[in-house]
């Protein structure tokens, strides 16, 4: 026994002399340090007072590769290492207690990140900053790499841990175990974190969150490091905890002040529990904060509100993120633009796996109680919106909710926005028109889908009530009062411009209160004038863009109607009702009458009905008109009368003319660029009347008249050589007819529909 311990006695001292001899001179250090540029060990001083124990202070170590570079320090610390490891390349040391720690790690650059991102990586002493990867080479001999495994590691007094751009730092407590080997394998914990107090930033220049105080449990199984080749660590990874804290949210962004979106400095009292399990969020995991007042600047646009941010995964592993923002506040140029009572916008994800999450999430965004003054300065900022079209005033008001797929909502691919909005005091403004509404415009939008340049609106529908519309033209001003108009499409689809859509306006009622300043602004003739009178009428329309067709039903009455035709003055009421539908290129309105009665107080009780036998309509590539019609008079006075002031006749002929008790029937064919009037027959207490007509914008008016009044036999003609054709007028009147009044000529109308 006495020569047993004399040999532990000696290899004791063998021990002591040789370890502290490697750990007090540079040997050691030389060892490690085989390549100074790969690997640097350094540490003030270092010994072993008993066999497997050493102590060691102030350490640093400092390393390379080609993808990333570190640097750890620590104060103090005491370990016991298993010798046998140094066999296998492999440094095993357990029983680790380490006081004061720091950890910085950056990977290579392949090229350079924004100036924020550069400025906020760590610097690493020893190496350039920033610092390059080299170029490709071949792969390290994996026999040559050691490994480290540590064992029931205490490290106390955590002081940073910088991570590329993610700085941590304060005071922390870990405890757990570690197997790494470069290009090959890692193992972590389960290692058990303790937050006394941490602060996190972007680098050393931006808070992120301060105060940060909590616990969790992060897990990484051995894995082959291999595999980071095809995929992504976070599957790896299991983190069960919770820390609370201050958070600076304005930092997160920063990405987009190039964009001139900013958020103000605001502290949130955040508190986070987080439940991963290989990577993919399970229940128990939370996200919450305070209510915080923020300020949002987003280009010309200030947004002021209360925001109360939150997220969870439930028990049936649904994660649902809310942000609500109350009394929100939108200026610009230091005027308020709009607000609302509430702003709440939603998302809903199963897919949590961290390494490809939320491709699943769905988006709602719901604002409650909008409403804006401003409704002129929102409408100069909408570009689709004509030059010619002008909002002078109004105020709109209510609610709407956006929903769509989150990564289709962040490239501008709404799936639908369905909204109900009030308008009042509305004022808009063209060339000629100017739209009031006096109580309220209602805009319900609903399916509205924007998708690449594409959208739907269909089932949306605006109602207006107690609007005035005045237009303006020619130099008269006229109005008319709209009490209620709807309109409402069952389907209106958009695609890159081209729209199909199936609409329907119903306008109950309108009233024109002075029709002579009507007429004068939209059909002013020297033929005719209106003196007088005011009307109501109430119409209903429908158009289907994708079958190419409409209807059209208008019931419109005028009373007290005051017209003047040469020096006959008429007095009554006038009553028109038209059908029309069909096809745009040939649109129906054979229904269409119009009727005409003296007013009882009038000297003469004149009347006349007109009623449209054939009567056919194109609208596409041009309006065209084809009419066939009908009509009846007491007599044709005020025919005459125009007659006389358009024509060369003399009066007394035509005074001479026993027109009462008229009927008449003709056709008219109308072109953009042309009318003809092929031919009019009355008839009236024996004589006959035929006329033609033919007007062209490269042409003068030509016109034909033949009276037969038994007597009286003759023809009359306008135009360039204009006069009166005593004699053989019939055969006269018919070659005038066919050579100037014809159908189908270069330029002019033709027949529809046939």
């Amino acid at each position: 026994m006495r020569t047993l311990g004399i040999v532990v006695l000696g290899l004791a001292v063998v021990y002591l002399v040789g370890v502290n001899t490697l750990l007090r001179t540079r040997l050691l250090r030389k060892i490690v340090t085989y390549d100074p540029d790969k690997l640097r060990l350094e540490y003030t001083s270092a010994y072993s007072l008993v066999p497997g124990q050493v102590h060691v202070e102030g350490l640093t170590l400092r390393g390379r590769d080609s993808s990333v570079e570190w640097n750890f320090g620590i104060d103090r610390c005491t370990f016991w290492f298993v010798p046998g490891g140094l066999f296998h390349k492999t440094f095993h040391a357990v029983h680790i207690r380490a006081d004061g720690l720091t950890m910085r790690l950056r990977k290579r650059l392949k090229t350079l990140p924004p100036a924020r991102d550069l400025e906020a990586l760590p610097a690493i002493p020893g190496f350039p900053s920033p610092s390059f990867a080299p170029p490709p080479g071949p792969p390290p001999a994996l026999n040559k790499l050691w490994t480290v495994q540590l064992e029931d590691a205490h490290a106390e007094h955590v002081r940073e841990v910088w991570v590329d751009t993610l700085r941590v730092t304060g005071d922390e407590d870990v405890r757990g175990r570690w197997l790494f080997r470069p290009k090959q394998k890692l193992e972590i914990g389960p290692a058990h974190i303790t937050v006394a107090s941490t602060d996190v930033g972007h680098g050393d220049r931006l808070a992120l969150g301060s105060g940060i105080r909590g616990d969790s449990t992060v897990t990484v199984p051995l894995f082959d490091l291999r595999e980071l080749q095809h995929g992504s660590f976070l599957p790896h990874l299991s983190v069960h905890g919770g820390l609370q804290g201050t958070a600076y949210p304005a930092a997160l962004l920063l990405p987009l002040k190039d964009q001139g979106v900013a958020l103000d400095t605001v502290d949130a009292p955040a508190r986070v529990r987080l439940e991963v399990d290989h990577g993919v969020l399970r229940p128990g995991t939370e996200v919450a904060t305070e209510p915080v007042r923020a300020t949002l600047h987003a280009g010309d646009f200030t947004f002021a509100g209360t925001v109360t941010p939150r997220m969870q995964v439930d028990d049936g592993g649904t994660l649902h993120a809310e942000a609500r923002t109350t009394g929100l506040r939108v200026t610009s140029s230091a005027s308020e633009r709009a607000k609302g009572s509430a702003v709440v916008v939603s998302v809903v994800s199963r897919e949590l796996d961290l390494a490809s999450p939320f491709h699943d999430a769905t988006v709602e965004a719901e604002a409650r109680g909008l409403e804006t003054s401003s409704l002129p300065y929102w409408a100069s900022r909408i570009r689709r919106i004509p030059k010619n079209v002008r909002v002078e005033g109004g105020e709109l008001r209510g609610d709407a909710r956006a929903t769509g797929r989150l990564f289709d909502a962040l490239r501008g691919d709404i799936s639908e926005v369905t909204s109900d909005l009030r308008a009042r005091r509305l004022d808009v403004r063209t060339r000629d028109l100017q739209i009031l509404s006096a109580t309220a415009v209602d805009l319900r939008l609903r399916r509205l889908s924007i998708r690449r340049g594409s959208g739907d609106l269909s089932g949306s529908r605006v109602t207006t009530n107690d609007a005035k519309v005045t237009l303006t033209k020619h130099g008269s001003t006229a109005e008319a009062e709209l009490f209620r108009a709807t309109a409402y499409a069952s389907r209106l689809a958009f695609v890159r411009g081209r729209a199909r859509a199936a609409v329907e306006v119903d306008v109950p009622e309108v009233r024109f209160p002075d029709l002579a300043s009507l007429a004068a602004a939209l059909v002013p003739s020297r033929i005719f004038r209106v003196q007088g009178g005011h009307a109501t009428a109430k119409a209903n329309f429908a158009l289907d863009s994708g079958r190419h067709e409409g209807r059209a039903i208008i019931d419109v009455r005028a009373d007290g109607m005051q017209v003047a035709a040469g020096d006959r003055k008429l007095q009554g009421t006038v009553r028109m009702t038209v059908d029309a539908r069909g096809p745009w290129d040939a649109i129906d309105l054979s229904q269409t009458t119009l009727s005409f009665r003296s007013d009882p107080s009038a000297p003469s009780g004149w009347w006349a009905d007109v009623r449209l036998l054939r009567a056919t309509l194109a609208v596409r590539r041009g309006t065209r008109a084809d009419l066939g019609f009908v009509a009846a008079a007491q007599d044709a006075s005020p025919i005459t009368a125009m007659v006389a002031k358009k024509s060369s006749v003399p009066q007394w002929l035509l005074n001479s003319i026993p027109l009462r008790s008229l009927n008449v029937s003709g056709e008219v064919l109308a072109a953009p660029s042309s009318v003809v009037v092929p031919s009019v027959h009355a008839e009236s207490s024996g004589s006959h009347v035929e006329f033609c007509y033919a007007r062209a914008s490269d042409k003068p008016d030509r016109w034909g008249l033949l009276l037969d009044t038994g007597a009286v036999h003759l023809g009359v003609h306008g135009g360039q050589g204009g006069g009166v054709v005593p004699v053989e007028a019939r055969s006269w009147f018919e070659h005038f007819r066919a050579q100037q009044c014809s159908v189908g000529n270069k330029g002019e109308a033709v027949r529809v529909g046939r």
